[in-house]
């Protein structure tokens, strides 16, 4: 589904915490992570990339002066299917700059024990529509979907991915504290 999996490390190092599930979800669909690394979060990407250990992973490096979003955009027009993975401390500024799917891994979940599988909670308004993107992410990851009707009162497992509408960011923000795994929203 996705060919690059997309991870802005910026402003804090605990940003760098979503490479590891990212470069989960990459073995387990063949992509590849791009690390893209803004002087702020005071991480030497080459050596996140050698404690991350795998050869699907390469690392942009950027300048003082770049924007993560613009950054992240120039990244991902050549490969036309990337995922941003990012921390809940980046949440807020990509959910107003980018608008291809992002999963944020929250203030709730522990991305380094982060494992692919199991069943994904789906807004029951998203579900509705049988989104083709949906429907190929549950391909990708091999869930099974459960639909919930209400967001804010849902309750997740340990890991468990769940997907809501990009539009609904009061909802986003909320889940992005609370929930216990990543929190997907399709691009858009």
């Amino acid at each position: 589904m996705f060919s690059h999996l997309l991870v802005p490390i910026a402003h804090h190092a605990d940003t760098a915490r979503a490479v590891f599930p990212a470069a989960a979800m990459a073995r387990a669909f063949e992509a590849t992570v791009v690390v893209v690394t803004h002087p702020s979060a005071g991480i030497d990407p080459e050596d996140l990339v050698a404690r991350v250990g795998t050869a699907d992973i390469a690392a942009v490096r950027l300048d003082d002066d770049d924007d993560v979003v613009s950054a992240l955009s120039r990244v991902a027009d050549p490969t036309g299917n990337a995922l941003v993975v990012c921390t809940g401390a980046l949440a807020t500024s990509l959910l107003e700059g980018w608008k291809g799917p992002l999963l944020i891994f929250g203030g709730g979940t522990d991305p380094d024990s982060y494992s692919v599988g199991g069943t994904i909670l789906v807004d029951a308004a998203v579900h509705a529509r049988r989104d083709d993107e949906l429907i190929e992410l549950g391909r990708a990851f091999g869930f099974a979907f459960e639909p919930v009707d209400d967001v804010t009162t849902a309750i997740g497992s340990p890991g468990q991915v769940i997907v809501v509408r990009r539009s609904q960011t009061d909802h986003v923000d909320q889940l992005v504290a609370r929930w216990p795994g990543p929190i997907y929203l399709l691009g858009g």
